[in-house]
């Protein structure tokens, strides 16, 4: 009869634990599923083909990948229009 009972015990607390588990599991989907919501506002707050355009992106290349290398060389270029501008100033 004791044994029956510890058996019973230790189901109870392997089911404790496990909806402890669903409950936890339940609270990551929630914080997932805010990130995505807040992910989709953010994609569909910019015109990806415009900037890919706008950066000279060929179409059918990922945008992605080629968006910081594109800004990184606008902003040497405008340095290096600020640079001149202030040689040319000083003749």
């Amino acid at each position: 009869m004791q044994l029956a009972l510890d058996k019973i015990e230790q189901l109870e607390l392997k089911l404790e634990s496990a909806n402890s588990r669903i409950l936890d599991l339940e609270d990551y989907i929630k914080q997932l599923e805010k990130w995505k919501t807040q992910q989709l506002i953010v994609e569909l707050s910019w015109n990806p083909q415009k900037i890919a355009k706008l950066l000279g992106i060929p179409l059918g290349v990922s945008i992605h990948p080629h968006i910081l290398p594109a800004i990184e060389k606008l902003h040497e270029q405008i340095h290096q229009l600020k640079n001149n501008k202030t040689e040319n100033s000083k003749k």
